[in-house]
Order: structure tokens, then sequence, then C-alpha cells
């Protein structure tokens, strides 16, 4: 775990460019956008604890996908590709599988209220938008397959530790 003082509760990452081996992860704090200086090859950030200025940078294996030392069941690591609209996110769990009804390809994670300890997953499709109840602060967004229209939603309370029936695992 390192500080980012760049993080914020509305922070994102961007894997740019694809198919390469380095990224930049860029905070989109709600006032500015600068570049994240702990940026590693397949990186990811989890806001812990939410609205503090500290992530977790996570390296996950190009080819293989299989975790590195570093990765836990609150991974999540986000593929941008340039002049495309969907994101694609691999989330290491021990949970089961289920599909939630609420996710699509176009999902983002919104943290709400902005320094508390509770976010919900709004789901941007294209044609509306609505919350996901089961989400909370360890809450984490999988599409699968990639390029295709589902996702799956990792549902986890912060204090129990329990999934919910739409937790999700690789």
């Amino acid at each position: 775990m390192m500080p980012c003082p760049y993080a914020t509760t509305r922070s994102i990452i961007h894997h740019h460019p694809p198919g390469h081996g380095t990224i930049k992860v860029i905070c989109l704090s709600e006032i500015s956008m600068m570049p994240c200086p702990y940026a590693t090859t397949r990186s990811i950030i989890h806001h812990y604890p939410p609205g503090h200025g500290t992530i977790k940078v996570i390296c996950l294996s190009e080819i293989s996908m299989m975790p590195c030392p570093y990765a836990t069941t609150r991974s999540i690591i986000h593929h941008h590709p340039p002049g495309h609209g969907t994101i694609k996110v691999i989330c290491l769990s021990e949970i089961s599988m289920m599909p939630c009804s609420y996710a699509t390809t176009r999902s983002i994670i919104h943290h709400h209220p902005p320094g508390h300890g509770t976010i919900k997953v709004i789901c941007l499709s294209e044609i509306s938008m609505m919350p996901c109840p089961y989400a909370t602060t360890r809450s984490i967004i999988h599409h699968h397959p990639p390029g295709h229209g589902t996702i799956k939603v990792i549902c986890l309370s912060e204090i129990s530790l329990m999934p919910c029936p739409y937790a999700t695992t690789l």
C-alpha cells in the first residue's frame, strides 16, 4: 500500500496503451486530472479506506492472468482501449459466480457519498442508469467475457465480509 496524492472517491485507472507492458494510472479527482507515479504493468488500484488518499497497486501476469503475490480478493484491473467505449475488468476473488442483472458493459464504480464508507455500483447502460443494491465499499465489477455485454459484480460486506448472491470469481 502506497499513498496516492491524486486518489479520491471518484478516481479510476486508465490502461494505455493496450497490448503493451506499461500503463499509466490516471486519478480523476473532482477538480483535476493528474498522472499517478505508482503505475506498473497491469497495475490496479483499490481505494482503502474509502474517501482517503491511499491506494493499493497490484500486479497481474500479462499473459497467463495469474495473480502475483501482491494480489488480493478485492483487486480490480481496468483495460480501457483508446478510441473504444468499453472497459474490461478482471476480478480476483474466492467467492462464487453469479451474474448481476444491473451490470452492463459501460458500468463504473461510483463512491457515494464521498468520504463515507459505502459505495454504489452505478451501471450505465446506453438507455438507463440503475444502481446495484448489493454494492458496498468492497464491491468490484467484472466484465466477463471481455468484449461481451455481461458484467459480474463482487459485493462484500465491509464488516463481516459476507458475499452477496451476485459475487463473482475469476
